[in-house]
């Protein structure tokens, strides 16, 4: 099996790099050869992990011609007439699901999934899907979020439609069942949506408020949300993933392509390395910086001479000992001869 770094999502450990989610949704136009596709390029592009939709057409809604169930005529979707027949043409089969589990992770990638039902949750128990997304327009679907909690795996929840008090509920529900890890994403819910909507700043009051791991589900089109996002502390950054964003894929109009993702992934990686750590560069006896000072002897010195202050001086470079112990040498024996302008360590004093 091909093994990638480590990142998030493999051991949920704080300091690892943030994951990077490819989101397969419909975009396979129902093909497993499709499916697979979308995973291989996934992998190329520069993904972790790979999220997939498990639901029916029966799980999230009714086939009725009643207004409320009547696509809007300027939905992205209208063609589809209802939501039934959407999601009939949309959703990803039961049976598909253990083989491309099995073929994501041998790539290298961490596999899992966003249900939508209870049973959908049982299912996905029975292929080890390792922890769950629950999508935002289901932050009020109490009896979901209670049957992903008695899994007691982690949670990745999606605030594209939630108010704060739905948030609170379904963290207060999960926490009521498991102790488990929780990722709260940042997300708006429109298709594609627009960078001045995204309210990453979000991250920061989510972070603070409810001492969570956040993430960013981005539908924005190009990468500059995503690298805010990674500014502000995002752990999990998921994208839509297409063959071809020019397709009829269902998903496609507001899906990255191959060369989109991997230009996506790659200034996330950027953004990454210009953040750095939150250390100090560390302090040492020889500071090995060329562009600081360090203490040089300014004149010839012989084994067993105590030195002063006036035989040395503390100048550029800084490959010599650090000017911190200019006190601390003077006064001291010299165990060997130094020759003028000769790097000094604390062994040449005693």
């Amino acid at each position: 099996m091909i093994t990638k770094n480590s990142t998030y999502l493999e051991n949920f450990d704080e300091n690892l790099p943030l994951s990077v989610v490819a989101e397969v949704s419909a975009n396979h136009e129902g093909s497993f050869e499709t499916a697979k596709k979308i995973i291989d390029l996934a992998s190329r592009a520069g993904a972790n992990a790979v999220k997939f939709q498990t639901y029916t057409a029966d799980s999230i809604s009714l086939d009725s011609q009643e207004n409320d169930f009547v696509l809007p005529v300027d939905s992205p979707w209208g063609r589809f007439g209802n939501f039934y027949k959407l999601y009939s043409n949309s959703y990803t089969p039961r049976e598909w699901h253990k083989e491309l589990f099995t073929y994501t992770t041998s790539l290298g990638l961490t596999p899992f999934s966003s249900p939508f039902s209870e049973s959908d949750v049982d299912f996905l128990e029975t292929i080890d899907c390792p922890f769950y997304k629950l999508a935002s327009p289901e932050i009020n679907h109490i009896p979901l979020i209670r049957s992903i909690a008695k899994t007691d795996k982690p949670i990745l929840i999606s605030l594209g439609t939630a108010s704060e008090s739905q948030l609170t509920k379904a963290i207060a529900e999960f926490r009521s069942i498991s102790k488990a890890k929780i990722i709260v994403m940042q997300c708006e819910s429109e298709y594609p949506a627009s960078e001045t909507n995204s309210n990453l700043i979000l991250l920061k009051a989510l972070k603070q408020d409810y001492n969570l791991v956040v993430g960013f589900s981005d539908h924005t089109i190009g990468s500059k949300a995503a690298t805010i996002a990674t500014a502000l502390g995002a752990k999990v950054i998921e994208k839509h993933i297409t063959l071809n964003s020019g397709n009829e894929a269902i998903d496609g109009f507001f899906s990255a392509d191959e060369k989109i993702f991997s230009e996506y992934c790659e200034e996330i990686r950027k953004t990454e390395k210009i953040l750095g750590k939150t250390v100090f560069r560390s302090s040492n006896e020889i500071t090995s910086n060329p562009k600081q000072r360090s203490i040089y002897p300014t004149r010839n010195l012989i084994a067993g001479q105590v030195v002063s202050e006036a035989d040395f001086k503390v100048v550029r470079p800084g490959y010599s000992l650090s000017p911190e112990f200019i006190g601390f040498i003077s006064g001291k024996k010299l165990t060997r001869d130094i020759r003028k302008g000769e790097r000094i360590t604390l062994k040449d004093f005693h």
